[in-house]
């Protein structure tokens, strides 16, 4: 009896235990399922996609539909579309998009053909771009833009390629023209010697030839060794230029430290000669954007160091920030640059110059400052205009390097 107590007890005791385990087993996986469908949930309620509202507007982002209104996260900003304003939503992938739009091209359209390229370039997308260049090309073997572009396309290739296969490089800590911590003035922090290469042949254009360039190290020959394509004859009657834009595209990394261009392109030279000057006496003063209210837009005060120049033109090619009344379209991006060069004149260098009252995106309020033009035939504003449309190139290339001045904390509006 002792021993069958027992094990009653016993037996007892385990099989309130196991039915304990199971509850607690059913508890888990209760709440594992939950889980799973709160998170199925914000996976379905959270998609890229393209909204399009009643008056035109698109926004690409990530979309959440609510029962009122419609949210677009664009680059961690929100855009929120009352439900009664929205007149589609689209999901479909920018690859199927793309497709869809280069198959509506008409049959003759090369400008059409180069502006998608374009598009998909600016994304990143370097695969779809070369599609539709190769389009274009079909159309017009020799055209210029989708040539250009065709370039360009293979030199980013080159530099994603490396990127990938070395450290990102990090820019050294820099320091702004001022005394120091023992009264001693400090030389303000420029772009050195091979960043101003490396933005001349960024901005090399095939047309550019009346620079001066030099190959070290029998570069040309040791580029079209490489090339079993390439008569070395043909390769050297071609420009400077074109001889170094060629290399830029399809050399090697060691060949293209070996090209070295003298004298800089007329993208360069007319923002030296004709635009550095004025920008930095109307906005880089010590109470602008050349002190410590700069926040995060800030040009180096005019010097006799000619760096000095190139420096503030990669600031300024390089500047984008998100502007009120943005229409960012289908393919496009809620930032507006400081140089648009596909629209010279919706360029924040323009806007932010003009009277607040005739900008389509005016400069942040700051108290005292109404722009420094008076409209957009004001001949400096027509500079600026003439320099996007001629000299720059028509896609804004990717700089192989990185590059900041140091800025004080910001007392101006958030830009």
């Amino acid at each position: 009896m002792g021993d069958q107590t027992s094990y009653s007890v016993v037996g007892s005791t385990k099989g309130i235990s196991m039915r304990n385990n199971w509850k607690r087993f059913g508890v888990r996986v209760i709440c594992a399922g939950t889980c799973l469908l709160v998170v199925a949930a914000v996976t379905l309620a959270e998609r890229v996609g393209v909204v399009t509202t009643n008056t035109g507007q698109v926004f690409e982002g990530s979309v959440t539909e609510k029962d009122d209104r419609v949210s677009v996260v664009i680059r961690g900003i929100e855009t929120v579309v009352p439900r009664d304003q929205v007149a589609s939503i689209d999901y479909t992938t920018y690859a199927d998009r793309f497709a869809k739009a280069l198959a509506a091209i008409e049959a003759d359209d090369v400008a059409g053909r180069v502006e998608l390229a374009r598009q998909a370039f600016d994304r990143r997308e370097y695969d779809l771009a070369q599609q539709a260049v190769t389009s274009a090309r079909e159309v017009s073997p020799l055209d210029r833009d989708a040539i250009e572009l065709e370039v360009l396309i293979g030199k980013q290739r080159v530099l994603d390629e490396q990127r990938d296969t070395r450290p990102e490089p990090v820019a050294p800590a820099p320091s702004l023209t001022g005394p120091t911590r023992e009264g001693r003035p400090t030389k303000a922090v420029t772009l050195d010697e091979d960043q101003i290469n490396q933005l001349r042949l960024a901005e090399l254009k095939p047309g550019d030839s009346r620079l001066k360039v030099a190959f070290r190290k029998n570069v040309k020959r040791r580029y079209a060794d490489t090339r079993a394509d390439l008569d070395f004859r043909e390769f050297n009657a071609l420009t400077e230029a074109e001889q170094a834009l060629a290399i830029l595209a399809n050399g090697t990394p060691d060949m293209i430290a070996d090209v070295r261009v003298m004298s800089d392109p007329p993208a360069i030279s007319t923002y030296v000669r004709s635009i550095n000057t004025p920008l930095v006496q109307g906005c880089a003063t010590s109470q602008c954007h050349g002190g410590g209210n700069a926040g995060k837009f800030r040009l180096l005060a005019q010097s006799a160091d000619p760096a000095t120049a190139h420096t503030n033109f990669y600031i300024v090619a390089t500047y984008s920030t998100v502007v009120q009344g943005r229409d960012v379209g289908i393919f496009g991006s809620p930032l507006q640059r400081m140089v648009d060069r596909g629209s010279p004149s919706d360029s924040l260098l323009v806007q932010f110059a003009l009277p607040a009252a005739k900008a389509r995106y005016p400069h942040p309020v700051v108290k005292g400052y109404n722009g420094t033009i008076k409209d957009i035939n004001d001949p400096f504003a027509q500079t600026l205009i003439r320099w996007m449309q001629r000299d720059l190139k028509s896609v804004a290339p990717d700089y192989p390097f990185n590059f900041s001045i140091e800025t004080a904390p910001a007392t101006l509006p958030a830009q």
